[in-house]
């Protein structure tokens, strides 16, 4: 990841990065739960996200308010698996979502 971080868009190459984790993540878990190991491990990949300076396109653009927003998502799905190790209470799935789970109702679930 080093050399993404040299580019203009650090902050969104980074992010980029971790989504596909996530969903691995959550796909990975299936039923069983996810595994306390990969919420540590997720956990500090957070910590790193949010010490990621703003390139300079993004300190134009951006003003730290997608960037925050999607963080606190992740740090949300984190907070749902992580209490007994495992998935626990109800995530919604999309369908009462006109269109599905797409991202502007994962934003309007974060903002919950």
């Amino acid at each position: 990841m080093a050399p993404e971080l040299e580019r203009t868009r650090p902050r969104h190459y980074v992010l980029f990065v971790v989504e596909p984790l996530f969903l691995l993540t959550r796909i990975a878990a299936g039923n069983t739960g996810v595994l306390p190991e990969l919420t540590n491990a997720l956990g500090a990949i957070l910590e790193f996200a949010r010490t990621v300076p703003a390139g300079a396109i993004e300190a134009e653009s951006d003003n730290d308010l997608r960037h925050g927003i999607r963080l606190s998502w992740f740090e949300r799905m984190l907070a749902h698996w992580a209490p007994a190790g495992g998935q626990t209470g109800d995530e919604p799935d999309g369908s009462g979502w006109e269109g599905g789970w797409n991202q502007p109702s994962r934003l309007a679930w974060a903002m919950i």
